[in-house]
């Protein structure tokens, strides 16, 4: 999606559908919040970079390649045909995910028990689907060669986003509760609780720091380093770190904070060149 094809009423009329959400008008001229700087990203960067880390496959080169293959999920295969999918790595836990979009994940636990139709037509829809028809102007998805890929299952069950600012981490968010319910608890870098609740997704209790808290902080600064704002996601298996993904628009730059402040507040570490 080049910029200059967006048509800039329907882009007006996009901004004017999120007041009622946000709590306020964004204005992406000037954007002071940390949502109307990720709808800024959106509506100018078009860094090449970031189609690459978008891309669930090509962005374990980009790992390897800064921080070192060791920190990368085994995979155990990867296809272009959703029929050839039973052929890949079904055999033990794992994870099967597109690689061209956010979300779109297939858990299998039990490889003995696997509701092949399910699993068949689920990559079906990804590998026919665009992730950027579905969410407008997210356009880093537009030209990534879809692909399904199949992962190890990792079995901890805490998800550590870090939100990276110039290099800088400057707030950690941790999901646990999943698969039943995600529950989001949000940190310093010291590992302060921040009292902070992130659209209706509910505050979970806080967790004692993690002993690879460092090692996730530089891991995070090297794979953030050419972007001024990238939150990084990892995981902890066994005392080691994993890489998860790069997130360049967290929530689409469209799901708000409370307390609100907190939305200004995050904003104030980007600086917009």
């Amino acid at each position: 999606m080049d910029m200059e094809k967006i048509d800039m009423g329907n882009w007006a009329e996009y901004i004017r559908s999120l007041e009622q959400n946000l709590g306020y008008l964004p204005n992406v001229g000037n954007p002071r919040s940390f949502n109307e700087k990720i709808l800024y990203k959106k509506r100018y960067d078009r860094d090449s970079l970031l189609t690459k880390t978008a891309d669930k496959y090509a962005v374990r080169s980009y790992v390897a390649e800064k921080v070192g293959s060791e920190y990368l999920i085994p995979l155990y295969g990867f296809t272009e045909r959703a029929e050839d999918i039973f052929t890949i790595g079904l055999g033990k836990p794992c994870i099967v995910k597109a690689n061209h979009g956010s979300g779109w994940n297939y858990i299998i636990n039990d490889p003995e028990n696997i509701n092949e139709e399910e699993l068949l037509d689920r990559c079906h829809e990804w590998l026919n689907s665009n992730y950027t028809d579905i969410y407008k102007y997210e356009w880093l998805y537009k030209y990534i060669e879809p692909k399904i890929l199949v992962e190890k299952l990792l079995q901890e069950n805490t998800d550590y986003k870090l939100f990276m600012f110039h290099g800088e981490c400057k707030v950690i968010r941790t999901v646990t509760g999943r698969p039943k319910k995600a529950l989001l608890t949000h940190y310093s870098k010291e590992w302060e609780h921040l009292d902070v609740q992130y659209g209706d997704y509910e505050k979970g209790e806080p967790i004692d720091k993690p002993v690879e808290l460092e090692g996730m902080i530089s891991v995070a600064s090297k794979l953030s380093e050419p972007f001024d704002f990238v939150r990084v996601d990892l995981y902890i298996s066994g005392g080691q770190i994993y890489f998860g993904e790069l997130t360049h628009y967290p929530g689409g730059g469209t799901v708000p904070y409370t307390p609100q402040l907190f939305d200004f507040e995050l904003g104030n570490h980007w600086k917009l060149t």
